[in-house]
């Protein structure tokens, strides 16, 4: 039987300013309690052309669930859209393979070869963490992101700190050190810091956090 139905009963704004990276989904409906942390959920409307992009869930409460959105659509989410899950297909029973009459055994010899397989890492997650001009201090609401991400994403993969040019070397260095022991702390292993090219984050500083394929 299909899970019963969910929709957006609100707009959750946590956390400390800027608040660009802190706005969840307040998700209700009889079905919350049947959701599964970092299930991804696809958002519809009545009557509505548009692509309205897709929900990850973040967390489960006792009458609702809270989300964010992983796939932006055409437009903003809106109280009263509809959420949809995706059931994984169910697998066909193996059936037994037909006999095989025996063909007689041909050897043929090759030149060995080598072939490399070339696998580039992929990003899964890409979120920013802000800062305070001059400052390293991670706040504690960028912390409480970091432990939704870090249950939200898992520990697998290669987890990376990126620091955009532009700013005091020190500075940066120590802001990703102070992240990578978060990290660490929240049991995350293998982290890497690397270098970005400047870009602008507005009217605060950010190191940016991606979790890759290893």
């Amino acid at each position: 039987m299909a899970a019963p139905p969910l929709h957006v009963a609100a707009v959750v704004r946590s956390g400390m300013p800027p608040y660009e990276d802190a706005k969840s989904y307040r998700l209700e409906g009889a079905g919350c309690l049947t959701l599964r942390v970092g299930e991804q959920l696809t958002l519809q409307r009545t009557d509505e052309r548009r692509r309205l992009g897709r929900l990850q869930v973040l967390a489960i409460k006792s009458d609702y669930a809270l989300a964010r959105i992983v796939e932006e659509g055409e437009t903003y989410p809106l109280k009263g859209d509809l959420v949809v899950r995706h059931e994984e297909a169910l697998r066909l029973p193996t059936l037994p393979p037909p006999p095989v009459t025996p063909e007689p055994l041909t050897v043929v010899l090759k030149a060995p070869t080598s072939v490399m397989v070339l696998n580039p890492p992929r990003e899964l997650h890409k979120e920013a963490i802000f800062f305070l001009r001059d400052s390293a201090e991670v706040s504690p609401g960028a912390r409480n992101k970091l432990a939704l991400w870090v249950k939200a994403w898992g520990s697998d993969g290669r987890w990376v700190v990126g620091c955009p040019e532009g700013l005091p070397q020190k500075l940066q260095k120590d802001r990703a050190e102070r992240l990578v022991a978060e990290l660490e702390r929240l049991g995350v292993t293998g982290v890497v810091i690397r270098n970005l090219q400047a870009s602008d984050a507005g009217r605060y500083d950010s190191i940016f956090l991606s979790l890759e394929t290893r």
